[in-house]
C-alpha cells in the first residue's frame, strides 16, 4: 500500500498550495484543514472510522493535542 499512498497511508486526495509541494506535504495540508474545520482543541477526542490507517488521529494528536 505504501507504494501508492505514501508514508501517511491516506487513500484520498491532498491539498497542494504550490507546484513544488510533495504528496506528503499535500496530505499534511489536508489533515490540517480537516482539523481546522473541526476546530480541534487540546484534550478533545474524536473517532476516526474509515479514514485510512489512523492518519487523522495521529495528525490531530501531534499538531492539535486532540
Amino acid at each position: 500500500f505504501n507504494a501508492f499512498m505514501g508514508p501517511s497511508m491516506v487513500y484520498t486526495s491532498g491539498i497542494f498550495h504550490g507546484l513544488d509541494q510533495t504528496l506528503e506535504e499535500a496530505q499534511h495540508n489536508k489533515m490540517s484543514l480537516i482539523c481546522d474545520k473541526l476546530m480541534m482543541k487540546d484534550g478533545e477526542r474524536h473517532l476516526d472510522i474509515g479514514c485510512g490507517w489512523g492518519t487523522l488521529v495521529r495528525h490531530s494528536a501531534k499538531y492539535y493535542k486532540a
